[in-house]
């Protein structure tokens, strides 16, 4: 069985809303991708409405090429694939705002594109096989930051999460490299003690280890840009962006904001924030869910 599994984060970097690391399983060797899938950072401009739907339309349609069925709305789309996360604090900061219903496409467009998919798997002898999503909102970076774990940290424990869910037998595996770093041994040993590890290769480019388990062998990449040298990183990238730009819509109608935000460290976010600061607690907005504190 050639299995593979391709990882990527969403929202490292930004002030506002949740990271998001994402995988997406695969059988088979894929010879040429499906027309469309592209590294999300190419794949999606949020001021873009034409590129919104574009992104709600192909990831529903890898969701109903998954699983035969449409998800009722974006909570539900967020707890199949992300089947652990929640709110934490009880605010429901993140959840409460979520549209009751998809935006963008209608049913009939999101089918046929899911129809395409299929076709293009047994074309390619291929098959998606699952996806995963792990969530750390907010308030969960703030207490991490709190306990001294770097955002780096966090980041690769979120990838350590979403291949114990989903590598469940032997698999090759493709991750982005996190933050530039070039040797993640410490990491490895800290989230897989249980493994023996081989270190194949370790540059600025590419690092390569083996995961030597009794009943499973992994082999693991982190690359640069690997949105574009593995099919299954770049949908799993499509899908974490989706997921959260679903929950900067709730977080952007929770703050009744003027103009959409998109929580990262522009002008725009950092001016909009100033404004609110002193408002926080007359609005009852909790800080902790909201800003980032590194």
């Amino acid at each position: 069985m050639n299995l593979q599994l391709g990882i990527d984060e969403n929202g490292l970097g930004p002030l506002l809303g949740p990271l998001v690391i994402t995988g997406m399983l695969l059988e088979g060797k894929i010879q040429e991708w499906f027309p469309g899938i592209a590294d999300s950072k190419k794949f999606f401009i949020s001021s873009v409405r034409e590129s919104r739907k574009k992104l709600e339309l192909f990831s529903l349609a890898i969701f109903h090429a998954l699983h035969g069925y449409l998800p009722e709305n974006p909570a539900c789309f967020i707890k199949n694939v992300a089947p652990r996360a929640g709110c934490l604090t009880g605010t429901e900061f993140c959840w409460s705002c979520l549209a009751s219903s998809f935006t963008y496409c209608q049913e009939e467009e999101i089918i046929n594109l899911s129809v395409s998919l299929r076709q293009w798997e047994e074309k390619q002898k291929v098959k998606l096989k699952n996806l995963y999503c792990e969530i750390f909102c907010p308030a969960c970076l703030n207490a991490l930051f709190q306990q001294g774990h770097s955002k780096s940290f966090i980041d690769f424990c979120g990838f350590a999460e979403v291949i114990r869910y989903l590598a469940t037998d032997t698999a090759t595996i493709q991750a982005g490299k996190i933050g530039g770093t070039k040797n993640y041994l410490t990491w490895l040993r800290y989230s897989f003690p249980e493994a023996r590890i081989k270190i194949l290769k370790e540059t600025h480019q590419l690092s390569t280890y083996q995961l030597i388990f009794p009943e499973k062998v992994y082999t693991l990449n982190f690359s640069v840009e690997v949105e574009k040298k593995s099919f299954a990183a770049a949908s799993a990238s499509l899908i974490g962006k989706f997921v959260r730009e679903l929950f900067m819509e709730s977080i952007n109608k929770k703050l009744d904001s003027n103009f959409r935000i998109s929580g990262y460290r522009d002008k725009k976010t950092r001016a909009f924030l100033i404004g609110l600061l002193p408002q926080l607690e007359e609005k009852n907005i909790p800080s902790r869910c909201l800003i980032r504190n590194a």
